[in-house]
């Protein structure tokens, strides 16, 4: 109602300070038209600007000053067109319609534009003495919708009332559906009230609603939520289910700072759920949410409270420190799983909560943070509390000078860096009939370098210093202090070698072979010292570690010639890579990883990867590796073309908005069948809309794998889908296992998963069916959804996945 509201005041006001003039008359009726002219309000006259246009013509009747053919002006933006605008000058009134041609058609109907809006109907009459004005079945359309009504009629400039008002998104003359009112007052800029309200299909009302009120401000308000009804089951996994209607409540929008959302469910069976929610925002300081659900459960006569309430919350304290908190909290272990619509809460069964304050001195470059979490498993009841937990930090800085010494004309003691770290941390562990408390402390102290004295070596070291107590709180010999040692050192060797082939082959104009061949050496030793957090105690001998590695990586380019332009493709990739342990008693050298990718344009991909073993089942060194395993992995896609002036836009559910309120109506349904990671159809479920897109589309993946000593795998996995005629979208997928000992080849037990998707768009709404064929008649697993386009929060769902 919005926009009918705004472009109506619109045309009160053009109305009221416009009139017309002739540009050209005949000598007989010029004196007329000036009298007329005359006779106008001297504010009046002055304040239009008049088109004319060829065919336009003027002519006294009586007492009206009459134009005709195609009249047009223009005032504050706005532009009244008509086929004949008629001034009468003694009932002071306007009237703007369309007349009858020489070969009797209807031509010229008034509208009224302003910016991207145009507003039309059959007439518009202003009565300029009363203030008074009638739009005959004035129609606008804004956005995705079509807003009407029979008359307008207009008291004053901020108040007018429509009969036999609708609002539709189906653009057709007679629309297959609409709501509609009899009775609506608008007040302009404020809001609509109507009463009552029906749904109707081809004029046929289903839905009653004793009133309603939309909301005409741009801007965040206060107003009704968007109620929704449907069936639910009584608990999770019941059989049983119920009629519900949801969010039946107020959206709040107190002030710029906070608003509130109160709603309740109300249900056949199970009694009734309310949800209170909370947001407050101040910029640059704090932020945050508090969200509660408490139910009033009835089983049979009796019945019991339930709750639920999440938060968080992030403040500013001062320049240089933050506070987190959030947390969730509930009287049931059931209680999302019973309530929730989102899949991702109700799966969650981990309980977390925690806080944390951080404070920052960037001139010092240290931090400090003090925090606490609480984490909780809802089936096994096992927790894990902190509190406290508190951590000291200096940032890394160069020992010797400032930031100077970062730079790459810096000498090399100027790369030598520090920091230091520390840790106190109390837990609780458990379960509610065993807790295991202690107290942890940490410190630590390293130094680090990184060098570079060629292009085409790295040199990195690293001494590392901390002290260690794993309860503070105990005396037992197991938990006494440790102070541990740890020395490391790399050099990497590595180069870039480019190759270049010309060639005139088909488009293809060069091939370029990148190799990038990778040593390195890396030496570690570590101790521990028990006894104490001192530097005296019981050492252990330094344990050390040394360590070759080698990495080869092989890349073929292709550049094709495309549009007089060169472009750049990744054809296939090699890589291989193992090292060699000097204080490993047993093989030593580690198994060689070989991995290609093979890839023809964006059709084919193909990826291999071999681990190979340098020793026999004795531990005996074998010059030829032999094979370990073996893995490949092949996806081939076909995509057509899209029909001509096919709608590829994806029209799955998505998170709605009530206009009038600004509070999340819904949530989105994302699609597992179109564009994403693993094609279409895959990781799909029953309850899942498609993406609708035109055209042919075939992606067959194929994996096998081989491990020496076991038995090898294998699937394939194959998704088709297409359109007809814009109108019919099918998708099919199927997972299917090549081996499997013992079964037929084609034994039903060996689909994994099998999905078919069949959507039939409509004008102005979509009806899915996804079946699982080769269960559907044993199992009965489907699902069906009939959806508005532009107004998903109107949809019909029935589906069902039971076992027998």
């Amino acid at each position: 109602m919005a926009p009918a509201a705004v472009l109506v005041a619109a045309l009160l006001s053009l109305l009221t300070t416009s009139a017309t003039a002739a540009d050209e008359a005949s000598d007989r009726e010029l004196s007329e038209v000036e009298a007329l002219l005359d006779a106008l309000p001297a504010d009046l006259s002055a304040a239009f600007e008049f088109k004319a246009a060829d065919s336009l013509t003027h002519f006294v009747d009586g007492d009206s000053l009459v134009l005709r053919g195609n009249a047009v002006v223009f005032h504050k933006g706005a532009q009244l067109e008509a086929g004949e605008l008629v001034y009468h000058s003694k009932e002071e009134l306007v009237d703007a319609r369309a007349f009858v041609d020489s070969s009797g058609r209807l031509v010229g109907a008034p509208s009224l534009t302003r910016g991207n809006d145009v507003l039309r109907g059959k007439r518009i009459l202003y009565d300029m003495a009363s203030g008074e004005g009638m739009i005959v079945d004035g129609v606008i359309q804004y956005k995705d919708g079509h807003y009407g009504g029979r008359y307008i009629e207009t008291t004053s400039d901020e108040e007018f009332h429509v009969h036999a008002g609708s609002y539709t998104t189906c653009d057709r003359e007679s629309p297959h559906f609409d709501f509609y009112s009899p009775r609506i007052k608008v007040l302009v800029g404020d809001m609509a009230i109507a009463r009552p309200v029906y749904f109707r299909i081809n004029e046929r009302r289903l839905i009653p609603i004793p009133f309603y009120v939309f909301s005409l401000r741009e801007d965040r308000q206060s107003g009704m939520l968007t109620p929704g009804f449907g069936r639910r089951p009584v608990t999770f996994g019941s059989a049983e289910s119920e009629w519900e209607i949801r969010n039946m409540g107020y959206y709040l929008a107190a002030s710029d700072y906070w608003d509130l959302t109160l709603s309740a469910d109300m249900r056949q069976r199970s009694g009734w759920l309310t949800q209170l929610a909370t947001a407050y925002a101040w910029r640059y300081r704090f932020s945050g949410r508090v969200e509660t659900r408490v139910q009033n459960r009835q089983t049979g006569s009796s019945s019991n409270w339930e709750w639920w309430t999440r938060f968080n919350h992030s403040q500013k304290v001062g320049e240089s420190a933050d506070l987190r908190a959030s947390g969730t909290f509930q009287s049931s272990k059931n209680f999302l799983r019973d309530n929730s619509l989102v899949l991702q809460e109700r799966l969650n069964r981990t309980l977390r909560s925690n806080a944390r304050f951080s404070k920052r001195w960037r001139q010092r470059g240290a931090s400090l943070t003090l925090s606490s979490s609480y984490t909780k498993n809802l089936d096994t009841e096992r927790f894990d509390f902190v509190l406290p937990e508190i951590s000291v930090r200096s940032n890394r800085k160069a020992l010797f000078g400032e930031s100077e010494g970062r730079s790459s004309s810096a000498p090399w003691y100027g790369r030598i860096y520090y920091d230091v770290n520390s840790r106190l941390r109390n837990t609780q562990k458990g379960s509610p009939a065993d807790t295991t408390t202690r107290t942890s402390a940490n410190v630590s102290f390293g130094l680090s370098t990184q060098q570079r004295p060629l292009s085409w070596l790295s040199v990195n070291t690293s001494l590392n210093e901390s002290w260690n107590d794993a309860d503070l709180r105990s005396s037992q010999q197991r938990y006494e202090g440790v102070r541990s040692d740890r020395l490391r050192s790399s050099a990497t060797l590595s180069q870039t070698l480019y190759g270049m082939f010309h060639t005139d082959v088909w488009r293809v104009t060069a091939l370029r072979h990148v190799v990038k061949p990778d040593i390195g050496a890396s030496y570690q030793a570590t101790r521990s010292d028990t006894g104490g957090v001192g530097l005296d105690g019981r050492s252990s001998p330094w344990t050390q570690r040394r360590q070759l590695t080698f990495r080869l990586n092989n890349t073929l380019w292709v550049k094709l010639l495309k549009d007089e332009e060169e472009e750049k493709v990744r054809l296939a990739q090699l890589n291989l890579s193992t090292s060699y342990d000097f204080d490993r008693d047993g093989r030593p050298l580690s198994d060689l990883l070989s991995s290609l990718t093979i890839e023809a344009g964006k059709r084919l991909n193909t990826r291999v990867n071999v681990r190979s073993e340098f020793y026999d089942g004795d531990d005996v060194f074998r010059a030829r590796p032999r094979l370990r395993q073996f893995e490949v992995n092949t996806s081939l896609r076909f995509t057509g073309r899209r029909a001509r002036g096919a709608d590829s836009s994806d029209r799955s559910t998505a998170e709605i908005s009530d206009s009038s309120t600004g509070a999340l109506q819904g949530g989105r349904s994302r699609s597992a069948y179109g564009s994403g990671g693993g094609g279409f159809g895959y990781e799909g479920g029953l309850q899942r809309d498609m993406t609708r897109r035109e055209g042919r589309q075939v992606q067959i993946s194929h994996y096998y794998s081989r491990r020496r000593g076991s038995s090898s795998r294998s699937w394939l996995r194959t998704g088709l889908g297409g359109s007809w005629r814009d109108r019919w979208h099918l998708h099919y997928s199927l997972n299917y296992t090549l081996l499997a000992q013992g079964k037929p080849f084609f034994d039903e037990d060996r689909v994994s998963a099998e999905l078919l998707s069949v959507q039939r768009h409509f004008h102005d709404w979509s009806a899915t069916v996804n079946i699982e064929p080769s269960r559907f008649t044993r199992d009965r697993a489907f699902y069906f959804k009939a959806q508005l386009d532009d107004i998903p929060q109107i949809r019909f769902e029935r589906g069902d996945s039971r076992r027998r």
